[in-house]
This record gives C-alpha cells, structure tokens and sequence, in this order.
C-alpha cells in the first residue's frame, strides 16, 4: 500500500492539547498541502520529549482511535527521530 511508506517530515514538539487529553503532539510544518498537520506519536518520545524542540522524523499513520479527550490530530507510529 502506497500509504505504507515512511514521509520524512519534521516539525516541533508541542505540549499544547495536553490537557484535552492528548499528551505530546508534533506540529508537523512539511505535508502536500502547506498547512501545519497535528501528528500524535502512539509510541513514547522519551528524551526528545521536550516542548518546542525541532525535530526530523518519519512517520506511518496509523488506523487506532486518538487518545480519549483528543480530537486534535492522527494518531501515528514515529520512527527515525532525530534533532533537528
């Protein structure tokens, strides 16, 4: 499936739907469309957890509900993270 490979992206970590529900979020600034897409990492970013923090990474969307209380953006499996 086409939407099975890996799109190199980066963004920012971002902390600001925490109280709805939705832990980290990375405000991701690269996708087809030129907006900004709202990424929610299923798997822990552990030290790179760190509000504002620039970031590269790839990511795969995932088919899982968002976290209870979360509707701000898609849930997806982060891989290859790395400082920007």
């Amino acid at each position: 499936a086409v939407d099975s490979v890996p799109l190199l992206s980066s963004g920012k970590v971002s902390h600001k739907y925490s109280a709805g529900g939705c832990g980290v979020v990375i405000i991701s600034d690269k996708n087809p469309q030129h907006d900004t897409l709202t990424l929610i990492p299923m798997n822990p970013l552990n030290e790179l957890d760190k509000e504002g923090l620039e970031i590269i990474f790839n990511y795969r969307i995932l088919r899982v509900h968002s976290p209870k209380g979360c509707g701000a953006g898609i849930p997806v499996q982060i891989t290859g993270i790395r400082v920007k």
